[in-house]
């Protein structure tokens, strides 16, 4: 098996005519164990897949993106902790005292799936890319 970026264009034109073609298969996770994070479990794509995700993440974000909540910043295109940084000290500015900082424990595997895949559904119109979403989302 080649690394993908050896036959960076051939590569990539295979991925291209599989996903055009509806014959795009996605490669099982690979999980690794962070022992230093307290065994910490993560799941990683092989990168011919995180292409593919990648362009998935591209052609769904204007849909998604402007329904998203204001004070949602992680995972959004143009902003950052700078930002979230910003608006609390503006809020601060404006006379809020108290700030509330949270991080859900193992927040991804929570989520509930088959509601954010029918959410995805309702605001990108588009089967073909509905398919490969459901095909990620699918992987053992």
């Amino acid at each position: 098996m080649s690394r993908f970026d050896e036959e960076l264009e051939e590569q990539l034109g295979q991925l291209v005519r599989d996903v055009a073609w509806g014959v795009y298969e996605p490669a099982p996770l690979t999980e690794v164990i962070l022992a230093d994070h307290g065994g910490r479990v993560l799941h990683i794509p092989a990168v011919r897949d995180r292409v593919v995700e990648r362009a998935v993440l591209d052609a769904v974000t204007p849909f998604v993106d402007p329904v998203l909540g204001s004070t949602s910043y992680a995972y959004r295109p143009g902003l950052g902790v700078e930002d979230a940084v910003l608006e609390v000290a503006k809020l601060r500015d404006e006379g809020h005292r108290w700030v509330l900082r949270t991080d859900i424990d193992d927040c991804f595997p929570s989520i509930p799936v088959d509601l954010a895949r029918r959410q995805l559904g309702a605001l990108v119109d588009d089967s073909e890319l509905l398919a490969v979403v459901d095909l990620l989302l699918a992987r053992p």
